[in-house]
Formats: C-alpha cells, structure tokens, sequence
C-alpha cells in the first residue's frame, strides 16, 4: 500500500463529479447467448477456477489478500492483494476479493479487479464491451489499512494511507460458481447483498 499511496499522492481539485457505484446503473445488460465471446467464456472460466480456491478469508490471507475495508451494501467485503494492482489484467489474479455472510459463514461472492493505469485511461480487460470500469476517489485508509472514507481531498487530511485514485479502475466481477448476480456478470451492485433497510436501498437491485 505504501508504494501506491506514494505514486497517487497529488491531491485533488476540481469538482469530482459521479464516481464510484453512484456513477453507475445498478444493472448493466448482458451479452446474448450468440453473443458470448469465446475468449471471454475463457476468461471467466480461468477465473472461476482460481474463485474455488478462495472460498473462505483464511483462504484468502494465505494468498496474500488482507482485509481493507468493511461491508458494503450491495458488493460485500474486500480483501485486497496490494501487490496485484500494478501488475497487467489477469483474470485469474483479482487485485480484490469480495465476501459475504451466506448460510452463517464468509464466503466468496465475486472478484473486484482494481487496476492503475498511468495513462488514466480505463483499461482493457475481460473481452468484449460489458466490463465497464469505474473509479474512486481520495480514499482514505487507517494505518491498519481498512478504508476509512473517501472523497478525501488530499494526504494532509487522511491520518493513515491516501490515494487520489486517478489512475485506479475498478471492476466487480460475479463469476463465482453458485453465486451468479442477476444483474449481470459485471453488474456494479448485486441485490443479494443488498439489505432493504439500507439508506442507499434505492441504489440497490431489487431482490426477487
């Protein structure tokens, strides 16, 4: 975290616009059965047998994934592999993993592939045209590394770690098997996450 806190440091200005899951719809539509591309069924095939080896936290730490930040309605808890966000797109190597309570124990949900361009340009990831990346802002970390809040607008005021995010794009992915998102493949929200008593339940997919 250091090191990519050191390389996103400038502090922001300007209006931040919409970001992050507010910048999205909460469904984003799907490819057709005729219209899969071969090499994405690849990609996510590749990524849910790595999704099969992470099933629990304890998986998750012994693979370099520590907790960073706490549960959020409709995405989960993640974990995160600091190490894997300057590395190129693999779909088999999330920078994040994304848990949640199901049947009284964390499981893995989905993936969260959070990526830094130097170019500030969205990447290139899955194949095909549905993964549509987005952004976070000024998100603050305390020394522990569990993010704290965002919109934060410079390191001066963040206690712990602070990055500027605008070189990082993120992606949820919902490839794990036995918890497919009816929303979509890379829907940003899934309604199964999502308690109807939230204060962003508006936000939300509706559930059932």
């Amino acid at each position: 975290m250091a090191s990519l806190a050191a390389l996103e440091n400038k502090p922001l200005d300007g209006p931040l616009g919409p970001h992050g899951h507010a910048g999205m719809p909460p469904k984003l539509s799907g490819h057709t059965p005729t219209s899969v591309p071969a090499r994405l069924v690849s990609e996510v095939r590749a990524a849910a047998a790595t999704a099969c080896s992470l099933a629990t936290p304890e998986a998750a730490r012994r693979a370099g994934y520590v907790l960073s930040s706490r549960f959020t309605q409709g995405v989960g808890t993640h974990w995160t592999n600091w190490r894997l966000i300057d590395k190129p797109f693999d779909p088999a190597r999330p920078a994040m993993l994304l848990y949640a309570t199901r049947a009284g124990r964390e499981t893995l949900v989905g993936f969260s592939y959070w990526l830094r361009t130097p170019d500030a340009a969205e990447p290139a990831g899955f194949s095909g045209t549905q993964d549509h990346w987005h952004q976070h802002f000024g998100l603050c970390f305390d020394p522990a590394g569990m993010l704290e809040r965002e919109n934060v607008r410079s390191a001066k005021l963040c206690a712990g770690s602070w990055l500027n995010g605008k070189d990082l794009w993120m992606l949820h992915a919902w490839i794990v098997p036995g918890h497919a998102n009816t929303s979509g493949l890379f829907a940003p929200l899934n309604g199964e996450l999502c308690s109807r008593t939230a204060p962003d339940i508006m936000r939300c997919p509706r559930i059932g």
